[in-house]
């Protein structure tokens, strides 16, 4: 009887380690399921990151860094907080050329000279940000490519040179 008894608790016991295995599989299988989910969205990130967000986000974000690089001069032009993307141009044309550190700035402006034949500085990145802000609707980080096809040469090389001066690689 008691071999009876052992065998009936073998039993019990068996069917509870199947259902705690069962459990732990499912558990399991939620976690990887949480972990592909967040593996896609950092994928997502990390391809932003790269160099795959709107061309308009990346002047825009360069714009700004190189404005808030000027404004640390010893001699600022007296520079007031602005985020309006055109008063920080208009600013940054005045500051005109780059000093040593200002990364941004500098990229900026090499872009202008490299690229265009354009009357200012200003104007330029002015014609470049209406042109990338015809197609845009929204939050100019989000969506897909705002690059026109076709770009005018002028502007695909600016933004390749502002893009590797980021450490970011160009895509159309």
């Amino acid at each position: 009887e008691k071999e009876k008894i052992l065998a009936e608790k073998e039993k019990i016991l068996a069917e509870k380690e199947k259902i705690l295995a069962d459990k732990y599989e499912k558990i399991l299988a939620e976690r990887e399921e949480k972990h592909v989910i967040e593996k896609r969205y950092i994928e997502k990130e990390l391809l932003m990151a790269k160099g795959k967000m709107t061309c308009r986000g990346l002047l825009e974000f360069t714009v700004h860094q190189a404005f808030v690089e000027v404004r640390t001069r010893k001699n600022s032009l007296n520079l007031k907080f602005t985020d309006r993307f055109r008063n920080q141009l208009d600013s940054l044309g005045r500051a005109l050329p780059p000093q040593a550190g200002e990364r941004n700035f500098h990229a900026l402006h090499e872009a202008f000279i490299r690229c265009t034949n354009s009357t200012t500085f200003e104007v330029f990145y002015g014609n470049f940000y209406s042109e990338l802000s015809k197609e845009i609707h929204g939050a100019s980080w989000s969506g897909p490519s705002v690059l026109r096809t076709p770009l005018a040469e002028g502007f695909r090389c600016a933004i390749e040179i502002i893009a590797t001066h980021a450490g970011l690689d160009f895509e159309d």
